[in-house]
């Protein structure tokens, strides 16, 4: 399906959407079990990891040849937590700041 929909010219992402309006949110024979949950929870740890690598790739990031001294050098050391840290106190101030306007 994704194939036919790239070829045709239309964004290949609407496929992802196409296929979730047909993924069953409760199961129609069992109230307990959700087909939409488990497929979602099975899928977890796959897109968790190759996401990352198919943002970089799509970059054009290439990573032949860096080592562990490019990677622990004071640059990329001082990126990562201004990213990680830096984001999530940067969107609290903003919720709060909505919050309070």
């Amino acid at each position: 399906m994704w194939v036919t929909i790239l070829k045709s010219g239309i964004q290949a992402t609407l496929v992802g959407i196409i296929l979730a309006m047909f993924i069953p949110m409760p199961s129609k024979t069992d109230t307990n079990y959700s087909p939409l949950k488990r497929m979602q929870r099975d899928l977890h740890s796959l897109v968790a990891f190759f996401l990352p690598l198919f943002a970089f790739a799509n970059a054009g990031v290439n990573f032949t040849g860096v080592g562990t001294e490019q990677v622990f050098h004071n640059v990329p050391l001082g990126i990562t937590p201004g990213l990680i840290i830096g984001k999530q106190v940067d969107v609290f101030r903003f919720c709060w700041l909505a919050i309070k306007i």
